[in-house]
């Protein structure tokens, strides 16, 4: 094609007039500058001047109210920002926190999927699920919890881990039942030693059944496929999936949505929306001030980093 304009750097889609002119608005086009009105009542909503071959527009002084045909491309490179620093969470369930404004520090984007994830494709790829069950088996807080140990893992964690102990909380009150699968005897010494210590009693599901333990099956599939996504992501050396898991969990429980309730697992529990506008992209190069030794004074002041999760105690990476 020849006469055809390369924009380095555009950072909005070009706008169509045909679809403004579907909507009610009247495009001119001058030598120096372009306007569109209202034809119906001959207001001018916007203007945009010449420079070469191009009209450029200053959206700034476009009324919120106004409805015209432009995406931004700077929003969905924040989405998929947005879709890495949440682990890689689905585009459905990002919109769905917007929509229902149910964290903070989330921008207010449309979060559209225009191309696939190929670390998600790589890291989550499986076969179709059974259907869910329809009427919840509980009808008080914390009535049911649905534990699993899985492991051991075949590539020991950098802090000499084997095992991730998976808890689902479905409500918040005084615990009843939990189920767990029935696994090797040091499987369930750990679990047994885990509910005597705080006073559960314990039921099994039957032998070679992960179905019958479904919930929790499903959740664990959730975290190691996110944990591997984000390993792949940056070639980050196995010894990290346990700081993989414990990220995807601290993301997922301030965004996974209860359907229930329509709100987060971190909502239901302290009665209030997470706040996320702290989240970063695990993985990611970082720098930390060095504090711990003696220092020159024009040697380099930090050291660097991988970021690898967010802690549980307090505010702090």
């Amino acid at each position: 094609m020849n006469q055809v304009s390369y924009v380095d750097g555009l950072k909005h889609n070009l706008i169509n007039v045909s679809q403004l002119c579907d909507n009610g608005l009247d495009v001119m086009f001058k030598i120096k500058f372009c306007i569109m009105y209202k034809a119906s009542k001959l207001i001018e909503v916007m203007r945009a001047s010449r420079r070469g071959d191009l009209y450029l527009m200053c959206f700034d002084t476009l009324e919120a109210k106004e409805e015209i045909s432009l995406v931004s491309s700077v929003k969905n490179e924040d989405a998929w920002l947005w879709h890495t620093k949440f682990c890689h969470l689905n585009f459905h369930t990002l919109d769905k926190l917007v929509r229902l404004k149910l964290v903070k520090g989330l921008p207010n984007i449309k979060f559209e999927k225009d191309h696939l994830c190929s670390t998600c494709e790589m890291g989550k790829i499986g076969r179709s699920s059974h259907k869910t069950k329809s009427d919840p088996s509980y009808d008080k807080p914390l009535q049911m919890l649905h534990v699993d140990l899985c492991g051991p893992i075949a590539v020991q964690s950098f802090g000499g881990r084997k095992y991730i102990l998976r808890l689902q909380v479905l409500h918040d009150s005084q615990i009843k039942v939990l189920r767990s699968d029935n696994g090797t005897e040091f499987k369930n010494a750990v679990v047994e030693e885990y509910l005597a210590s705080v006073g559960i009693t314990h039921n099994f599901s039957a032998p070679r059944t992960p179905q019958q333990n479904g919930v929790v099956e499903r959740k664990n599939r959730t975290l190691v496929e996110a944990a591997r996504t984000m390993l792949n992501a940056f070639g980050l050396p196995l010894t990290f999936w346990a700081e993989a898991v414990s990220t995807t969990c601290y993301t997922q429980n301030r965004s996974l949505i209860v359907k229930r309730f329509k709100k987060t697992q971190y909502h239901l529990l302290h009665n209030k929306g997470p706040n996320v506008k702290f989240f970063h992209v695990f993985g990611c190069k970082c720098y930390v001030l060095n504090d711990s030794e003696q220092i020159g004074k024009f040697n380099p002041k930090g050291d660097d980093a991988i970021f690898l999760g967010y802690s549980r105690d307090s505010a702090a990476y």
